[in-house]
C-alpha cells in the first residue's frame, strides 16, 4: 500500500512538473491560429504542427523524469497525454485572433516571416532538418497562411521521407492557394509512389493545366502514363518535355527507352541522335544502339 502511495505521489510531483512547463509554452502556442482553418478536417494539420512544436519543447525535458518512473510509465504517459490535449484545447478555446490591421503591420509580419523562411531553407540546405522544421513552424506561428513556410515544411517532409505528412501539408497548400502546381506536382509523385496511379494521373494532370511550360511536370505524367499501361500518352508527353528542355539527357533517356519498346523507330533514331550530341559520356548509348539494330 504504502509503495502505491509512493508512486503515486511521485507521479503526481512529476506531472506538476509538466504543467508547469506546458504553461511556460503557452505564449508561444497562441500564436499559432488554429481557426484560420475553416473546416473541421483541416484542424488536423494545425493540431500536429502544434503538437510538434509543444513536444520538442516539453517532451525532451520530461524524458528523463519518466525514464526515472519507468516502472509506472504507462499510468504517467496516459495522465500526461490527457493534460497535454486539455491543455490544447484551453489554448484553442481562449486564443484571441490577431491579424495585422495596417499595411505598415501586414509589411513588418511579411519581414519576420521571410527571414524565418530563408533561415530554414539555409538549414535545410545545411542538412539540419530539425533547426529548419522549428524556423519554418515559427514562421508559421507568427501567419497561419504563410505559403513559403508551408511549403518549406513540406519539402522537408519529403526529404525526410516523411510522405504522409508531406502530403497533409500540400494538400493544405491548395487549400490556401488553389493554384499551386507545385504543390499538386508534389501530390501527384507522393500518390505515385504509395501506388495510387489514378490519384498520381490527376494531380499531375492539374500541375500541367496549371503550368505547361515546365518540362519536369510533363515527364512526371509520362511516368504516370507508363504505370497505367498508356505508353502513347506517355510518348507525348515525353516529346512535350524534350520540345521545352532539348537538351536534357534525362528527358531523352526516358523518351528514346520508351520509343524502342514500341518500336517507333524513326523517334528512336532521332533521340538516339540528340542523346548522343547532349551527352556524349552516357554509359547506356552503346546498349541503346544494340537495342535499336534489333528493330525491325
Amino acid at each position: 500500500m504504502i509503495y502505491n502511495i509512493i508512486a503515486l505521489g511521485i507521479i503526481i510531483i512529476a506531472l506538476v512538473i509538466i504543467i508547469f512547463i506546458v504553461v511556460k509554452k503557452f505564449p508561444q502556442l497562441k500564436n499559432i491560429d488554429v481557426e484560420t482553418i475553416p473546416e473541421a478536417k483541416d484542424e488536423k494539420t494545425k493540431d500536429r504542427i502544434v503538437r510538434e512544436k509543444l513536444q520538442r519543447n516539453v517532451l525532451a525535458k520530461s524524458k528523463k523524469i519518466f525514464d526515472w518512473l519507468k516502472p509506472y510509465g504507462k499510468k504517467a504517459s496516459e495522465l500526461s497525454k490527457k493534460v497535454y490535449y486539455q491543455t490544447l484545447e484551453l489554448e484553442r478555446r481562449y486564443r484571441k485572433k490577431i491579424e495585422p490591421r495596417t499595411l505598415k503591420e501586414r509589411q513588418t509580419l511579411d519581414a519576420k516571416t521571410d527571414v524565418l523562411v530563408k533561415e530554414g531553407e539555409a538549414l535545410l540546405d545545411k542538412d539540419k532538418p530539425e533547426e529548419a522544421e522549428k524556423k519554418f513552424i515559427d514562421a508559421i506561428a507568427l501567419d497561419p497562411k504563410d505559403l513559403e513556410a508551408y511549403e518549406g515544411l513540406g519539402e522537408l517532409y519529403l526529404a525526410e521521407g516523411r510522405l504522409d505528412e508531406a502530403r497533409e501539408t500540400f494538400e493544405y497548400i491548395i487549400k490556401l492557394n488553389a493554384d499551386s502546381y507545385e504543390a499538386y506536382s508534389h501530390l501527384g509523385n507522393i500518390a505515385f509512389s504509395q501506388g495510387d496511379l489514378e490519384k498520381a494521373k490527376a494531380c499531375q494532370l492539374k500541375s500541367v493545366e496549371l503550368d505547361s511550360q515546365a518540362a519536369v511536370h510533363y515527364a512526371d505524367l509520362a511516368e504516370v502514363y507508363r504505370g497505367t499501361s498508356e505508353e502513347e500518352k506517355a510518348v507525348d508527353c515525353l516529346q512535350k518535355a524534350v520540345g521545352l528542355e532539348p537538351n536534357n539527357p534525362r528527358y531523352l533517356d526516358l523518351l528514346l527507352d520508351l520509343s524502342i519498346i514500341l518500336h517507333k523507330k524513326e523517334l528512336a533514331e532521332e533521340t538516339f541522335q540528340k542523346l548522343c550530341s547532349v551527352n556524349q559520356d552516357n554509359h547506356k548509348l552503346a546498349e541503346f544502339q544494340d537495342r535499336l539494330d534489333q528493330l525491325s
